[in-house]
């Protein structure tokens, strides 16, 4: 990642800060990965919160994250080339080199890793796959409800803990199941609505939306399959 003394490999020049090493606090690594069209700055003081051990409090800091957005009133992923070298440029790559890094320092040199650190990796994957699930839910129960002959069935993913608004998404099990005690041919249904919203060749604006959201959620599924297999970890589904 994107942590450490300045140096230039690819086009990627790391982030330099105050901490030891030369390393970045939390506000300056984000305010290094801003992008040009973002123009409020970031500080460790408004937008970090961190434990009494020292580390981020990833659930505190992600609310201020979200705050700082919402009163831009627009979402913004950072370029993916400033925050790894090898000239990593688009997200769902990033995404998936940054699970195969973390898979391997946990190989190579999780003896050497402060206690805890990789499962804390895994449990926020976790929550930010099961975020991006709860986000795009609402969108995709309109959509199958909209384009599906059987009923739609649905169950909660808990709460968006910047909100306290609940997510919601379709329960597939449940739609297969009634819908096939109803006499549909359900796989049937549910597979030509997932082909259709999520890889229509003619897509609508929210079948784009949607596809980028499923490249996402394939993109955390890698990360955990890789985990499990490369030493035991992995996230829970949702």
């Amino acid at each position: 990642m994107a942590i450490g003394t300045a140096e230039t490999v690819n086009d990627y020049r790391a982030c330099a800060g105050s901490r030891p090493g030369g390393r970045c606090n939390y506000g300056e690594l984000m305010e290094f990965m801003r992008s040009a069209r973002e123009r409020t700055p970031w500080t460790d003081a408004n937008h970090a919160v961190y434990k009494d051990n020292g580390r981020l409090n990833e659930v505190e800091t992600a609310k201020k994250c979200y705050q700082k957005y919402q009163e831009r009133g627009r979402f913004m992923n950072f370029p993916a080339n400033k925050a790894m070298k090898g000239n990593v440029w688009e997200w769902n790559d990033y995404i998936m080199k940054l699970g195969d890094r973390v898979n391997f320092v946990h190989q190579k040199k999780n003896h050497l890793a402060p206690e805890g650190v990789f499962e804390e990796f895994d449990r926020v994957r976790d929550d930010i796959n099961k975020a991006r699930a709860g986000d795009h839910g609402d969108h995709l129960i309109e959509a199958a409800r909209g384009r599906m002959r059987m009923p739609v069935y649905t169950k909660s993913l808990g709460n968006n803990p910047a909100t306290n608004e609940q997510w919601r998404t379709v329960d597939w099990a449940e739609t297969a199941n009634k819908g096939r005690a109803a006499g549909f041919d359900a796989a049937a249904e549910i597979r030509t609505f997932l082909n259709g919203f999520y890889r229509n060749p003619t897509p609508t604006a929210d079948d784009n939306a949607a596809a980028r959201h499923f490249h996402v959620f394939r993109s955390y599924k890698y990360t955990n399959d890789r985990a499990v297999s490369c030493g035991g970890r992995g996230m829970q589904k949702v």
